[in-house]
């Protein structure tokens, strides 16, 4: 694997899944190289030779379902032709994000177990079916914590809403509760979905709330035109 020291640091401080069973989680054995989200892979765009200290973090929900690491990739890298990363390579492109200023990580570590569905809820959630759940997303934003004190990003991208769900519940007092946690492409067309000045630890930074991009119809004209000025006005 690429020896990249941030990186290297970061795998040592991961949460430990004991058993999948409680929380509906399981590890994942990163690959050597290659594009994909932190921890499947380093988290950097094709194998960048630096961490992007200060840069941009692109934070999603989790890395999908176990069978989706193991029998679709199956220690493969991602596809650029993927919705997530085609429809990211177009904002970004657009709202003049290099992709080598970004780290991509999730906020919930691991895959879902098999039998939960790839997209939605993730199943720490769902406290019912998985009592340590909340354990085991309060560790996830300890771990986040870690991540972003590491990188020191001035702008947090955050893929969707229960992104935003993961940190409304973690962070005190809830500085994202002016938001309506079931934000669609109605609310951020007609309002600014971008929060500045959001303490994650120890560090001040600024956040975005973008409809997660492999959502169906997001070529959405009018949200990707709002979601790009956003982004754009972070750097004007």
């Amino acid at each position: 694997m690429q020896n990249i020291p941030e990186i290297s640091g970061l795998r040592l401080h991961i949460p430990e899944i004991t058993d999948c069973t409680i929380v509906g989680m399981v590890d994942i054995k990163p690959i050597e190289d290659g594009l994909g989200f932190f921890p499947y892979s380093n988290g950097l765009y094709h194998g960048a030779k630096a961490f992007p200290i200060g840069g941009v973090m692109i934070l999603g929900q989790d890395f999908g379902t176990n069978y989706y690491v193991i029998d679709t990739l199956n220690g493969k890298p991602e596809s650029e032709n993927l919705p997530t990363w085609r429809n990211l390579k177009i904002l970004l492109t657009a709202s003049k994000i290099e992709f080598n200023d970004c780290f991509f990580t999730n906020a919930i570590i691991g895959a879902r177990i098999n039998g939960e569905p790839m997209t939605g809820k993730a199943p720490p959630f769902k406290k019912k079916k998985y009592p340590d759940g909340a354990k085991y997303l309060a560790e996830c934003f300890e771990f986040l914590k870690i991540q972003v004190a590491t990188q020191k990003p001035k702008l947090i991208i955050c893929m969707g809403k229960w992104v935003y769900e993961f940190l409304n519940m973690h962070l005190q007092p809830k500085e994202l509760s002016g938001f309506n946690p079931n934000f669609s492409y109605k609310e951020i067309t007609n309002r600014q979905s971008y929060i500045k000045a959001l303490m994650i630890g120890d560090h001040e930074t600024d956040i975005a709330l973008i409809v997660h991009p492999s959502t169906p119809n997001r070529r959405n004209t009018r949200t990707i035109f709002d979601e790009i000025k956003m982004l754009k006005s972070h750097f004007s």
